[in-house]
């Protein structure tokens, strides 16, 4: 029951999502990650690209360091990213890296997964 001005014991649950990702770039940070701030990330629709925002949240260094490696070499990972659903303008919603995926194919990280995501 609620009881203004009194704590109650209710839970909140964040309703996350995870899906697939191509990295296709990166942008430059500041400080210590001056070289990678933020993994760019994309679907594939078909034959098309379609952009879904960025990433710099939940890389450890190391990894900052093997994306930049990946992508500067001419490579686009594919990698798992949870969100909290979609923005308005259809990027992800506070998305945080998970990991890098070597199982998936790059028509994978298609837009179909989208349909799971809810739009906020």
């Amino acid at each position: 029951r609620y009881s203004p001005g009194r704590r109650s014991d209710w839970l909140k649950f964040k309703n996350k999502s995870t899906l697939t990702c191509v990295g296709v770039g990166y942008e430059p940070g500041k400080g210590a990650r001056e070289a990678f701030g933020a993994l760019l990330l994309a679907l594939v629709d078909g034959g098309n690209v379609v952009a879904m925002g960025r990433v710099g949240s939940g890389f450890t260094f190391a990894e900052t360091i093997e994306m930049k490696a990946l992508i500067d070499g001419g490579r686009m990972p594919l990698v798992e990213i949870e969100c909290l659903g979609l923005t308005r303008d259809g990027a992800l919603r506070q998305p945080i890296y998970k990991g890098q995926r070597t199982d998936l194919l790059i028509t994978d990280a298609n837009v179909a997964q989208l349909l799971t995501i809810p739009t906020n």
